[in-house]
């Protein structure tokens, strides 16, 4: 986020706030931290609770974690504290969150990657143990068995930018391998991409208030993330500048059958039958409007109709007699057409 960073973050904040959340139908926001530019400045602090308490977000679905720029000159993160969401409704710097309920039961783990209160470890990220047996004893005590859980934070993994400068990957690593976690969510870096670690797809997101001009920062954008076959992200990146900032709706996301290409090569995406029938695409459009047609095609065949189940569109289809297949799925609201498209194995 970085408010008062500069001129973009309060603007792209407010779109993302009044127009993204609402068109995405978000079952929560995750903000992978840096919330402000510096943490010890008490109305850049001020400006990001107003913003926040204006849109009545809930403290169980809106879920933050700090960065090292929330604790630029604020080592204990008194401030994040006093004025994040999280701080003041008792989830302190980490802890737990859960969403759904029954076999739908998502755990979410938000992390506290700035953690060792010095400013050189925190820059580049610091996750101590101790809140990791914290974090796993909790668990150990909850007693519910949730269907997935998420790892939310701030920095890398595996970097010389990230946790592995001070060799506390190997906690998080650890935390991945006992909660069996499908996800790590963090941010830092303002450049999206997506990897695997083992099992566990490993998804950085962009800054959304803080583009660089001349590095690869240079779009401010947003990440959707959803769990179906799999888990699968997409970038969704602002456009114009501070004073005509806009998103380019509809976004098309197709989120089953997993797609091989995930994280450049997803070891949860298995082929499907050849010359199958009642095989299941899903999709989620999203878009300020209800979209006036949402359509699929396989291998630039003719386009037909999905059906609208919940929050996202479905549809059964037969699989060639091939080796391959493309599924594209075309979507119009608002008067524009965007579309999303996967190769799929066929064996």
């Amino acid at each position: 986020m970085h408010i008062d960073s500069g001129s973009f973050a309060e603007p792209a904040f407010t779109l993302f706030l009044d127009e993204a959340i609402p068109a995405c139908g978000a079952l929560a926001v995750l903000v992978t931290g840096d919330l402000i530019e510096v943490g010890n400045n008490l109305g850049s602090w001020e400006t990001y609770q107003a913003m926040v308490d204006e849109r009545g977000l809930d403290a169980e679905t809106y879920i933050e974690t700090p960065g090292n720029h929330d604790s630029l000159l604020d080592r204990k993160l008194a401030n994040y504290l006093v004025y994040s969401l999280a701080g003041r409704n008792g989830h302190g710097t980490y802890g737990l969150y859960h969403l759904g309920a029954g076999s739908d039961l998502v755990r979410i783990i938000a992390l506290n990657t700035v953690s060792a209160e010095n400013p050189a470890q925190d820059a580049t990220g610091y996750l101590q143990e101790s809140q990791v047996d914290e974090i796993l004893a909790e668990i150990a005590n909850d007693g519910r068995v949730p269907r997935e859980t998420l790892i939310l934070g701030h920095h890398p993994l595996d970097t010389p930018n990230g946790l592995q400068l001070w060799g506390t990957d190997a906690h998080l690593e650890r935390l991945i391998a006992e909660t069996g976690a499908i996800t790590y969510l963090y941010g830092h870096v303002h450049m999206a991409l997506d990897y695997w670690y083992e099992q566990t797809l490993i998804s950085q997101a962009s800054t959304l208030g803080n583009p660089s001009s001349g590095t690869l920062t240079t779009h401010a954008a947003f990440s959707l993330f959803a769990l179906d076959d799999g888990p699968v992200t997409k970038n969704v990146p602002l456009l114009g500048e501070p004073a005509s900032l806009s998103i380019d709706w509809p976004v098309v996301m197709i989120t089953r059958p997993a797609n091989p290409a995930v994280g450049i090569e997803n070891p949860l995406a298995t082929p499907l039958p050849r010359a199958s029938s009642n095989q299941i695409l899903r999709a989620g459009v999203f878009a300020p409007t209800e979209p006036e047609d949402v359509l699929f095609s396989i291998d630039q065949g003719p386009f037909q109709p999905m059906t609208r189940v919940a929050n996202y569109y479905e549809a059964s289809f037969t699989t060639p007699d091939a080796a391959s297949c493309t599924i594209e799925v075309k979507a119009s609201a608002g008067g524009n057409t965007a579309s999303d498209s996967v190769d799929i194995e066929l064996a």
